[in-house]
């Protein structure tokens, strides 16, 4: 639908959307310790996202047979939309520091 309102300009910017939303992904992740399981979880999440749009794309586009799987945060149905919002909110609360926790920056005072 994108491609037919907006043409190519409007696809590619989605394709560079999506791009974005998973280079953030991994930069929010890299702070984290790459065996940890915040990371691990973070990273399957955003991943399986990410590969989603990336499959819908090509179904789309007739690379690959339809497989009837939705387009994430753009396809019509509640359902759809809540689970990636979810996975997207759990993913900003495995990124988040604990509680308890004190960055380093924060904890050293300003000379």
């Amino acid at each position: 639908m994108i491609g037919e309102e907006l043409g190519l300009l409007g696809t590619l910017g989605l394709v560079v959307l999506w791009c974005a939303l998973y280079l953030t992904g991994l930069r929010l992740l890299s702070e984290l310790e790459n065996r940890s399981f915040e990371f691990l979880a973070g990273f399957t999440l955003l991943t399986a996202l990410t590969a989603q749009a990336l499959l819908n794309v090509a179904v789309v586009t007739a690379l690959v047979p339809p497989k009837g799987i939705s387009h994430p945060l753009i396809s019509v149905g509640g359902s759809n939309l809540v689970v990636s919002l979810l996975l997207l909110g759990i993913l900003l609360s495995l990124t988040r520091p604990a509680e308890g926790q004190v960055e380093i920056a924060a904890a050293v005072p300003a000379a």
